[in-house]
């Protein structure tokens, strides 16, 4: 799986009102392999000090249940023919174009009736029981399937609308210096006024909806997936030249060599057949491997943060509890830990804080990828008529000025 753990769930408590933090060998060690493309770092327990109650749905709920929000995408569920895949009958997620708005109130109470509707008799009739309304923020009445449609909750601003989350983020995650203007970010010598937006931002959504290949910031920024709760299946590629990302995206999706595939957002309108496929095959992946590109293949729990290097391209799918069909890369991990839990047919709703930052790198060979990784993708941008979200020229130019 090309996967490094680190477990860091020993030190996850609190001494004398303040967090422990790793050994200085343990973090460095750690960023050096955090340097390294061709891996894929997943630490484990760096968030175990923080308070629970200020990540729970309760108290999102208290907090800004009331307020709307207009970032969610729907993604329906469409069964497949078993004949078609390996004899496994599944269901397979499609996006559905747009954004819908509702309040965050309205949110959790169709997770409360989604939950309710999966428990229910598999032979009882649909009906209302299977249908959620709501009023969005136009006024206008909307009704979804609680069954059939995913509403994935994106981009939520913790800094602005959950600032004691945030703030408990800051002062007791284990490894501060890796958010947004962190000692180990590039911003780090910028004002926070000077500094575009990063996040920390909170994502809400029930199993099998997913992100398209991508990377973030068009590629110039890392960036930080803590799973609080639920799964992520995660393909993750190494960085590539522009040329081997178009081959990758064929390889793994049947996309074509066009700009919208590489440099479109993660979450997309199709406006044509561009995808052929919404998530790789275990062939893709050998493919991918015999060139060369070191696909990182896992699932990502709860508690685990994954870091993205900048420029590598990724996609997520959240673990639904339903088989896949054997040609699927994930179908073998996915069985697995279904087995483990025992209840199929529980769906665990997935929470997760992401943000975005410029990684500096800790070793001379490290900081010289870095900063050239940042600079060729912005050059790159520039060609494609692209904004970049990373400030490489502004940050490099204050932190030298700083030493």
């Amino acid at each position: 799986s090309r996967v490094l753990l680190a477990d860091f769930r020993d030190l996850s408590h609190q001494k004398g009102g303040h967090t422990e933090k790793p050994h200085m060998e343990d973090e460095m060690f750690l960023f050096r392999m955090m340097e390294r493309d061709d891996i894929t770092v997943v630490s484990q327990g760096l968030a175990d000090a923080m308070d629970p109650t200020l990540l729970s749905r309760e108290y999102f709920d208290g907090c800004i249940g009331n307020k709307y929000h207009h970032r969610i995408r729907q993604f329906e569920s469409i069964s497949t023919d078993g004949q078609a895949n390996g004899g496994v009958s599944t269901k397979i997620s499609k996006e559905k174009d747009g954004m819908l708005s509702m309040k965050f109130s309205d949110y959790f109470k169709y997770l409360d009736k989604r939950q309710a509707a999966n428990v229910q008799d598999e032979n009882a009739p649909p009906g209302e029981a299977n249908t959620f309304t709501f009023v969005d923020g136009n006024d206008e009445t909307k009704t979804v399937k609680v069954d059939e449609d995913a509403l994935y909750l994106l981009d939520v601003d913790m800094v602005k609308l959950l600032p004691q989350s945030f703030d408990d983020l800051k002062n007791n995650f284990m490894l501060p210096s890796i958010l947004p203007g962190g000692s180990h970010c590039m911003m780090n010598a910028l004002n926070v006024n000077g500094r575009p937006f990063m996040g920390p931002n909170l994502y809400i959504t029930p199993p099998a909806s997913f992100t398209h290949f991508h990377q973030d910031g068009h590629g110039t920024v890392d960036s930080g997936h803590l799973c609080l709760s639920g799964y992520n299946e995660v393909v993750m590629l190494r960085r590539l030249t522009e040329r081997h990302k178009y081959h990758a995206l064929r390889l793994l999706t049947g996309a074509s060599d066009s700009k919208k595939t590489l440099y479109d957002l993660p979450h997309r309108d199709q406006g044509g057949d561009e995808i052929r496929r919404d998530w790789p095959t275990a062939v893709s992946i050998e493919e991918c491997k015999r060139m060369g590109y070191c696909p990182s293949v896992f699932v990502l729990k709860p508690g685990q943060l994954v870091h993205i290097n900048k420029g590598r391209l990724h996609a997520f799918r959240k673990l639904a509890p339903s088989p896949l069909p054997p040609t699927d890369c994930h179908a073998v991990q996915r069985q697995i830990l279904l087995d483990s839990k025992g209840d199929s047919k529980s769906e665990d709703i997935c929470f997760s804080i992401a943000w975005d930052w410029m990684f500096k790198g800790v070793t001379s060979e490290g900081i010289n990828r870095e900063v050239s990784g940042i600079v060729e993708c912005s050059a790159l941008n520039q060609c494609h008529q692209l904004q970049s979200l990373a400030v490489p020229v502004t940050s490099l130019l204050f932190l030298a000025k700083e030493n």
